[in-house]
């Protein structure tokens, strides 16, 4: 599976032809949308297509769609991950399906659901348990090394 340009104007494609004109007149359908894709790794098996939002993506995809505001207008509009069974179902019906587990801990060994993204070097992030949650130092501890 791969997440290419294809993958998302596809994916953006069957949202609009699915759910534009009721996004369009009920806020709440973009709140469970926002809720579908924040977070929310969603593939289309028979095309090989795969596509993630993060929460800002997620936003502001809502936006073009319904053509009015921005991703702050749907950032953390509703629980996440959170796929409705009408999400679920015209998703389906397209041919795309969702991963209901979730993200991982990315700490070898540890099966945890992620709690938290935390910056490492190079611009990536880690996604961890709040176990092996990067622990930072305060000003005080720093200052006695």
């Amino acid at each position: 599976m791969s997440e290419s340009d294809d993958a998302f104007d596809a994916f953006e494609a069957m949202i609009k032809r699915t759910l534009g004109d009721e996004m369009k007149a009920h806020d709440g359908v973009c709140v469970e949308l926002w809720c579908a894709l924040a977070n929310v790794d969603w593939y289309h098996p028979e095309k090989h297509f795969a596509v993630s939002y993060s929460f800002r993506a997620a936003g502001g995809m809502i936006a073009d769609v319904i053509e009015r505001g921005g991703y702050m207008d749907w950032y953390c509009s509703g629980s996440y991950p959170d796929v409705s069974d009408r999400i679920q179902r015209a998703f389906k019906k397209e041919g795309w399906i969702h991963d209901a587990l979730g993200p991982i801990c990315d700490e070898p060994g540890c099966l945890a659901s992620v709690s938290c993204g935390t910056p490492v070097p190079g611009g990536k992030y880690r996604s961890t348990c709040s176990e092996h949650a990067p622990r930072f130092q305060s000003r005080e501890e720093h200052g006695k090394n």
